[in-house]
Formats: structure tokens, C-alpha cells, sequence
């Protein structure tokens, strides 16, 4: 059975490349709707992140929910968008050290007042469309889900069980992989394991070999992010806020 990783922040499509260049976990639609592509067997879903953009995530568990075959998702830690990608599963199991986290979308906005209300009224809207898929998988009602996320609600794998966000919690035996777990509420500030290999392998080869120009790496980094920003003020000019300026959601 094929185990597909959803390891790292969920990102769009067309971010992704940015967390590639730095070697970054992350994952796109595009790595699940890729890999899953002519196939038809039962696949499993391993799931290791904190989140990131709700329409990413949303795009992926429809992605899961529609394939072919048996969908069995492995939880580790799953929370915000990747929670919702989670409840994709036709089988949810949850590692005994897993944890599960809900809470309210959020969004960066500018504008008047007409804005600001446009934003909350999607905020609101996309709200109710997360509730849907935990009410989906667990069974309880939307008043209630939507109370969970409001608080923001932290599961470990019992709670998890109890509410139905889970079908069973994984035993280990000697011959299971076990996850490795860091005491961190946030991917910030935590090097990535592939990184810190990466950095060490570097550092045992001869100087004279290692031939890469750091300053224009960071040149074209710098370059592409401002023509980014100037096109984004340019457009910002031209045109009021809109409520499509809110379509990518954090969370």
C-alpha cells in the first residue's frame, strides 16, 4: 500500500517552490493531485503538519475524498488546514503521541471599513465550510464544531477518539515506525531535519569543491519577491480593496 507524506506547511502551487529552494517541508496540491494520478489502490496518508492556506488544504482533502480507492490517514500531528485534510480519510488513525488542532481561519486585511466588513463576512464563510468537514467525519453537530473552533481546541489522540475526529489510535509494536516528536508549538525556528543533514555533509567536503554563489542566489530571491511587492502596490493603486484580496486564508 502506498504511503504518501503531508509533512510541513500546506502552501499553494505557486508557492511551493520557495520551500523547495530552502529544502523546507511542505506540501501542495499539486504533490498530492500528482502522485495520486492514474491510480487507483489504497493509499495511506501520513500526516505531520501545523497548517498554512485554507484553500490548499480544502483543495487536498477534496482531492482525497475523491479518489478511487481506500484513503486510511495516519495522524501524527494535524492541525489547522491539515486537520481538515485529515478528516479525508475513509479510516482515521491517530498515533498515540498525536494531537489534532482547530481553530478560526484568519486573514491579513487593508482597506475602509467596507473592507473590513467584507473580510469578516469571508472569514465567516470559510468558517463554516472547515466545520463541514469536521461534522462529516465525526458526527457532531455544526453548532458544536464551530464552538470548538472558535476557542481554538487542542485534541490529543484521546479527546480525538471521544470526539470522533479518529477511528482508532495506532499501537506500536517493535516493528512499527515510531515519529520523531520536538517540544514546539511552531514549525518557526526549527531547522529541518534534511536541512541540518544537508549543512553537515557540506561542511566534510574540501572548500574548493563547494561552488555555490550564495550572493546571487539571494540576489535572485531578492529580485523576484520585489517585483512581486511593486507589481502588488501597482495593482493596490489602480483598484480598491476587493473581497477577493482575502481568498487566501491562514490557517
Amino acid at each position: 500500500m502506498k504511503k504518501i507524506k503531508v509533512h510541513g506547511t500546506i502552501v499553494t502551487n505557486d508557492n511551493k517552490w520557495i520551500y523547495d529552494l530552502f529544502d523546507m517541508d511542505s506540501t501542495s496540491p499539486k504533490d498530492i493531485s500528482d502522485t495520486l494520478a492514474d491510480m487507483t489502490d489504497d493509499v495511506v496518508i501520513e500526516i505531520n503538519s501545523y497548517g498554512g492556506y485554507v484553500d490548499a488544504g480544502n483543495q487536498i482533502y477534496s482531492d482525497l475524498k475523491n479518489y478511487p480507492g481506500n484513503v486510511t490517514v495516519e495522524v501524527l500531528m494535524a492541525g489547522s488546514a491539515a486537520s481538515v485534510i485529515a478528516m479525508a480519510g475513509d479510516k482515521v488513525k491517530m498515533s498515540p503521541v498525536g494531537r489534532i488542532m482547530i481553530h478560526n481561519a484568519s486573514v491579513g486585511a487593508q482597506g475602509d471599513y467596507h473592507a473590513m466588513d467584507a473580510a469578516s463576512e469571508a472569514l465567516q464563510m470559510a468558517n463554516s465550510a472547515i466545520a463541514n468537514a469536521y461534522v462529516g467525519k465525526s458526527g457532531i453537530a455544526k453548532e458544536e464544531a464551530l464552538a470548538l473552533m472558535n476557542k481554538e481546541t487542542w485534541m490529543d489522540a484521546d479527546k480525538a477518539l471521544e470526539y470522533g475526529f479518529v477511528d482508532e489510535v495506532i499501537e506500536y509494536t517493535e516493528s512499527t515506525p515510531v515519529f520523531e516528536l520536538v517540544a514546539n508549538g511552531l514549525t518557526n525556528g526549527i531547522i529541518p531535519q534534511n536541512v541540518i543533514d544537508k549543512v553537515r555533509n557540506d561542511k566534510q567536503l574540501p572548500m574548493a569543491s563547494v561552488q555555490v554563489n550564495t550572493d546571487e542566489i539571494v540576489d535572485k530571491i531578492y529580485e523576484k519577491l520585489k517585483a512581486d511587492f511593486d507589481v502588488e502596490i501597482e495593482n493596490n493603486k489602480k483598484e480598491e480593496p476587493k473581497a477577493k484580496s482575502f481568498e487566501r486564508f491562514l490557517f
